[in-house]
C-alpha cells in the first residue's frame, strides 16, 4: 500500500486519483447541475507541478487527440483554469445534447458489465492471479450480445501502444443500442504514463496474453490475446497492424505545439513504443504469409 499524490492510500497502478466533478456548459457559462439535471462535461483537477502526475491531464488531452486522428471516436478535451487551478475538461460521451435538453446514452463500464464490486478500488485491476477482470471476459460481453469484439481489440492495442498503464475495467465502457446490440464506447480517461516510471510499477492494469509487464507485451501478444476471445488469427493480426499503423501516422501528423504541457520525453516514449510494436506486427504478418504460402496442399 502507498499514499498517492493527494495523501490517500491507494493500490492503483498510477498514483493520483484526480478529483473530478460533473458540470454543465450553458450559454451563461459553467453550472453545477442540480435537481436531477445532467452534466455535459467532466472536469478533473490537475496534479501539483512537483508531482509525478504533473502532466497527466496534458497527456490525456494529447491521447484523445491522437485517438481521433487514428480513427477512434473520442470526446473533445482541453485544459482550462478554474480559480487559478489547471484542470482538464472532457465532453461526456454518454450524453446527447438537443434543443429540448440533455439526455443520457445508455452505457455501462467494464466492471459493471462483469458484475465486479468496485467499492474495493483494487477490484477494477487484474491482480494476484484473479480471473476477473480480463479482456477475454470483456470480449464475451460483446460476443454474448452478438456483437463483434474487433473494436475492443483496436482499443486495447491503441491504449497499450500509448503506454496507458491505468486501462482498468472502469476505463472501458459499452454503449447499448435500442436493438439490444452493444459496441465499445469512445476512448476516454487515457493518458501517457510510461515516460514517468517513478509514478507506476510498469504493469498493465489487465493482463494481455497472460503478461502484465508493459515493456514485455509485444504485438504478437495482442494477437494471441485476441485469438483467445476468439477472433480468427489472421483477422486479429490485421486489426492490430492497422491500428498501430494509424497511430504511427497520427503521431506524424500531430503537432506537439498543440499540446505544450506534454514534454519531449513523453512524445519520444510513445513514438518508440508505436514504432516498435508496428514493426513487430509487420514482421509477424510476413511470417504468417510465408507460413501460409509454404503450407502443403493436401488432397
Amino acid at each position: 500500500m502507498k499514499a498517492d499524490i493527494y495523501g490517500r492510500v491507494s493500490r492503483t497502478s498510477l498514483p493520483g486519483l484526480q478529483p473530478k466533478v460533473g458540470l454543465t456548459l450553458t450559454p451563461a457559462g459553467w453550472a453545477l447541475p442540480g435537481g436531477g439535471a445532467l452534466s455535459t462535461h467532466i472536469v478533473k483537477l490537475g496534479a501539483g507541478p512537483d508531482t509525478v502526475a504533473a502532466d497527466v491531464i496534458d497527456t490525456e488531452v494529447a491521447v484523445l487527440d491522437l485517438a481521433r486522428r487514428a480513427g477512434f471516436e473520442a470526446p473533445r478535451a482541453w485544459i482550462e483554469s478554474f480559480a487559478g487551478a489547471r484542470a482538464i475538461v472532457v465532453e461526456r460521451f454518454d450524453r446527447k445534447v438537443a434543443e429540448e435538453g440533455v439526455g443520457r446514452i445508455h452505457q455501462e463500464d467494464g466492471a459493471q458489465a462483469l458484475g465486479l464490486n468496485t467499492e474495493d478500488l483494487d477490484r477494477k485491476f487484474q491482480r494476484g492471479g484473479r480471473d476477473l477482470p480480463s479482456w477475454r471476459a470483456l470480449a464475451a460481453v460483446l460476443t454474448d450480445s452478438f456483437s463483434e469484439p474487433d473494436g475492443l481489440l483496436r482499443l486495447v492495442t491503441f491504449k497499450h501502444a500509448v503506454g496507458d498503464v491505468d486501462f482498468h475495467a472502469k476505463n472501458v465502457s459499452f454503449l447499448r443500442r435500442p436493438d439490444g446490440s452493444i459496441k465499445v464506447a469512445p476512448v476516454y480517461d487515457s493518458a501517457m504514463h510510461m515516460h514517468e516510471p517513478s509514478g507506476h510499477d510498469g504493469r498493465s492494469a489487465i493482463e494481455i496474453n497472460g503478461k502484465s509487464d508493459m515493456d514485455a507485451i509485444a504485438a504478437a501478444d495482442l494477437v494471441a490475446e485476441a485469438v483467445s476471445w476468439p477472433i480468427p488469427e489472421r483477422r486479429a493480426q490485421r486489426i492490430v497492424a492497422q491500428t498501430l499503423e494509424r497511430l504511427v501516422v497520427a503521431l506524424d501528423e500531430i503537432s506537439p505545439s498543440d499540446h505544450p504541457g506534454v514534454g519531449d520525453r513523453a512524445w519520444r516514449v510513445v513514438r518508440d513504443r508505436a514504432d516498435r510494436l508496428s514493426a513487430e506486427s509487420l514482421k509477424t504478418a510476413k511470417t504468417m504469409t510465408k507460413r501460409n504460402v509454404s503450407r502443403p496442399i493436401r488432397g
